[in-house]
């Protein structure tokens, strides 16, 4: 399943991603404590261009990213994940 616009919104309001204002788009930058953790942009020219790259740049699989982005995956599930793969440190 595509992830477009819309869902790219989504995504960066259920991680409480601080959106910046780039030269082309706006980019959502993901932080978790004092850590940056990822950004991805967000294109403001087409709702129904495929946002490809959040996946890799969130460090998920497509199918993860695709669970984030539908609630079956929780912010905090998010960040499980991230402990596990060694991401961010462990609490």
């Amino acid at each position: 399943m595509p992830i477009y616009q819309q869902d790219a919104w989504s995504i960066a309001r259920k991680l409480g991603a601080e959106i910046k204002n780039g030269r082309n788009h706006p980019q959502a930058v993901i932080r978790y404590k004092q850590y940056t953790i990822g950004q991805f942009g967000i294109k403001r020219a087409s709702r129904k261009t495929d946002h490809i790259w959040i996946a890799k740049q969130l460090y998920l699989s497509r199918k993860k990213t695709e669970e984030l982005c539908r609630c079956t995956l929780s912010k905090d599930e998010y960040f499980d994940l991230l402990r596990d793969k060694g991401i961010i440190p462990s609490e």
